[in-house]
């Protein structure tokens, strides 16, 4: 009797052996017809495969995803890999294609940070056209010139981060900007004013004469006590630089010769005014004659009186 039971078993198991699920990859399908077969399989040597971009889990065709075998990039794009998919050759595994980074669960488009091979594997997504590959790092950032921002690359700008002078001349600073310690201003003879960088004017910041020179202190333009001025024998009048004149501020003799008073002009008292023996009189420095006046008109009486009384 237990021989009996024994038998039994074994050609249960035997039998179970070769009872194959219906439409599981493996069934057959006598003389090629595919509708022994489920959607995703195909029926080849009389036996239902899995399609090409799909892959036997479970006795189950489901479509291949990342890091799934492949043996060419069509065997990669079927599920959510997508039109995104690709076979690496050297691997053969599924993965994202160039430009495209898997994440969660597909394939996006790159970003900043993400792996590169190329430039344009880091202008498909966020990074756009304004995007580069390091190729030091195989890292996807911003290209010259522009920060990574929130979500974007944006043009630098005042006080941004930078290693050149290029890197600051696309954005508001434009043909101005210049890198200084590692961040973004205004070159020389220009500062930052609100939104822009404007030529140096008077009482702006200053480190040399030529920083004072480019906007409407023009060539006549100083630094003076790191601020810029007008050089000396001209002073800040109606905004702009103009030469000394009668009354106008001096330290030296020099600095009120350039102007009307000519070269009678001296500096008295701090301010401009006409040398010993000349007077300011109709706009300009003439030569004192009163005294003179008085002393011929005194001798010219007494040769008169002279011959009179003689």
């Amino acid at each position: 009797m237990e021989f009996k039971y024994w038998l039994l078993a074994v050609v249960v198991v035997v039998a179970m052996s070769y009872v194959s699920v219906e439409g599981a990859p493996g069934t057959e399908c006598p003389e090629g017809n595919v509708s022994f077969c489920n959607a995703n399989e195909t029926c080849t040597d009389n036996v239902c495969v899995c399609k090409p971009a799909y892959t036997n889990v479970s006795s189950d065709c489901v479509p291949r995803g990342n890091s799934d075998p492949c043996s060419v990039t069509p065997d990669c794009q079927s599920g959510n890999l997508g039109d995104k998919g690709a076979c690496n050759n050297t691997t053969k595994m599924c993965h994202c294609k160039d430009g495209y980074s898997w994440k969660g669960d597909n394939c996006k488009a790159n970003g900043y940070n993400d792996t590169c091979n190329t430039t344009p594997d880091c202008q498909l997504g966020s990074l756009g056209e304004n995007g580069t590959c390091s190729m030091d790092t195989k890292m996807c950032h911003c290209k010259d010139g522009f920060s990574w921002e929130v979500d974007m690359c944006r043009a630098n700008g005042y006080n941004d981060t930078c290693t050149t002078d290029t890197d600051c001349k696309s954005g508001n600073l434009g043909d101005k900007g210049a890198c200084s310690t590692f961040k973004c201003g205004c070159k020389a003879g220009f500062s930052w004013t609100a939104t822009e960088c404007k030529a140096n004017g008077y009482n702006d910041n200053c480190t040399a004469d030529t920083d004072c020179q480019s906007g409407n202190l023009g060539d006549m333009g100083a630094c003076s006590t790191g601020k810029c001025g007008c050089m000396k024998g001209h002073s800040w009048t109606a905004a702009m630089c103009k030469t000394n004149e009668y009354n106008d501020t001096c330290t030296a003799d020099t600095d009120c010769q350039s102007g009307n008073l000519g070269d009678m002009g001296a500096c008295s008292t701090g301010k401009c005014g006409c040398k010993k023996g000349h007077s300011w009189t109709a706009a300009m420095c003439k030569t004192n004659g009163v005294s003179g006046l008085t002393v011929s008109i005194t001798l010219m009486l007494g040769v008169l009186l002279s011959k009179r009384i003689f």
